[in-house]
């Protein structure tokens, strides 16, 4: 009999291992994929653990149903209660959660096996993820790894800021607060609020403030709220600045505009260069035109007849020397045709045109011998010798008057009396026709000179 008995046994065991079993109050068959299907819709299934002594069975339950009305499908629990794998909190949930001392670390939906805290990232599609942050609130740096789009991210995340949209293929974000890199293969690497947009294929930052890189390859280090913006672009240690051209930069310039291609904006506040290759140094310069550069302090505004080509009216080089917004100044313009300012910024019809205060033009040799010429209040032309008046042209008559001063001459001779021809002269008061002011000047009429002497005396034809 018990021969029997345990052949009995043997086949029940041998039948069990060998047909699925399914216990349900439907009458439907098993699953083809369980062993044991258990379907029920008020109970579930209980099964018994034991404490480390053999053969004592705890009471506890180790897995239990609770309704999806208040709580999970399933749960897995340790003997406090306080450690747990639980499945779904609500019906349709399809997570899976773990729970540590009350708290839970992580879980696993069909995105991934993440950690919940704050944020939560804005996925769209069966992408499959990891990412990791504690729970605890002093605790807030979080790693993500996205591998479809092989995306690495580290730091402290935003949920506007880490979301589908906001990752670039290839792209790397390392450390820093409330970054992404949207660009393909482009890099954020610390500070905070940087931002690399679609656009930012290859592109980087490094450190600073709400700095932006969304040009193609282009470049953001340091700083505060800049932005490249052109492809190729770049700005460093600035200051709520924009290279917006292709291949532009700014560097160390609080609000420059680097706008033109390939321009470049160095140093100062408020510098702009706004033509293609176009260079601003200093401090409140513009460069509008092509090729321009503008250095110096407050150089004047002007309009560029062409900020992308080769234009000869339009300036070449300015050097400003301007004391503010509202008193801006040139010390040089030099235009591309090869007009010169000197003392402004208008040439006019002139090859080299010089605008002076109290100091004249000096000319002097390789011995330091040399003329000073100064235009005096009245538009005369004063002349100056190493330093000391020699005479004056008259601007209205063209006159050249010399200094007579006894100091300055030497070897003085008496010449033969020649009063009686003096006497015969006939002195003049007159106004030049091209005079606009009508100065009364008194002199001679140089026919009536001509008794004198012919030999100091020049006619022009025409003239009465």
């Amino acid at each position: 009999m018990k021969k029997i008995y345990f052949l009995f046994l043997i086949l029940c065991k041998f039948s069990l291992q060998a047909q699925p079993v399914a216990i349900n109050n439907t009458g439907n068959p098993p699953h083809p994929s369980a062993m044991l299907d258990i379907v029920s819709q008020e109970k579930g299934v209980l099964v018994p653990w034991y404490y480390d002594i053999p053969d004592r069975p705890f009471t506890f339950p180790a897995w239990r149903e609770i309704s999806t009305e208040s709580g999970p499908l399933a749960v897995i629990m340790d003997r406090d209660g306080d450690t747990e794998v639980n499945v779904e909190t609500t019906s349709d949930e399809d997570i899976v959660r773990i729970k540590a001392d009350g708290i839970e670390g992580f879980k696993v939906d069909a995105l991934g096996f993440k950690a919940p805290g704050y944020f939560q990232p804005n996925y769209n599609g069966d992408i499959p993820a990891l990412s990791l942050q504690s729970n605890q609130q002093d605790v807030e740096p979080m790693l993500f790894w996205l591998a479809p789009k092989g995306a690495f991210y580290a730091g402290e995340p935003d949920p506007s800021y880490w979301s589908l949209n906001n990752i670039g293929d290839n792209s790397l974000v390392a450390g820093g607060k409330n970054s992404y890199a949207g660009g393909s293969a482009s890099f954020v690497g610390g500070g905070a609020f940087n931002e690399i947009a679609q656009s930012g294929e290859n592109s980087a930052i490094l450190g600073g403030f709400g700095n932006h890189a969304d040009g193609e390859s282009a470049f953001a280090a340091g700083g505060y709220n800049n932005f490249a913006t052109g492809d190729y672009s770049l700005v460093v240690g600035s200051t709520i600045s924009t290279a917006d051209g292709q291949g532009a930069a700014v560097i160390s310039c609080t609000t420059g505009q680097a706008n033109g291609g390939g321009s470049i904006v160095i140093g100062g506040v408020r510098n702009i260069a706004d033509g293609r290759w176009s260079n601003a140094l200093g401090l409140h310069n513009t460069a509008p035109s092509f090729g321009e550069t503008a250095l110096g302090l407050y150089t004047t505004f002007c309009t560029a007849s062409n900020a992308t080509s080769f234009h000869g009216e339009d300036r070449l080089f300015a050097i400003g020397n301007g004391t503010s917004t509202s008193d801006r100044s040139n010390a040089l313009t030099i235009l591309k045709n090869g007009q010169m300012h000197f003392g402004g910024d208008d040439p006019g019809s002139y090859s080299f045109r010089m605008t002076h205060g109290n100091l004249g033009f000096f000319l002097e040799n390789n011995s330091q011998q040399g003329w000073e010429f100064w235009v005096n209040s009245m538009g005369d032309l004063s002349l100056f010798a190493n330093n000391t008046g020699v005479g004056r042209f008259n601007s209205v008559s063209g006159a050249y008057t010399a200094i007579s001063d006894a100091r300055l001459k030497t070897q003085v001779k008496s010449m033969p009396s020649i009063l009686d021809q003096v006497l015969d002269l006939q002195p003049k008061t007159y106004t030049f026709k091209h005079d606009s002011s009508k100065r009364i000047n008194i002199g001679f009429m140089a026919q009536g000179t001509k008794i004198i002497s012919r030999t100091r005396i020049r006619y022009r034809g025409g003239a009465g």
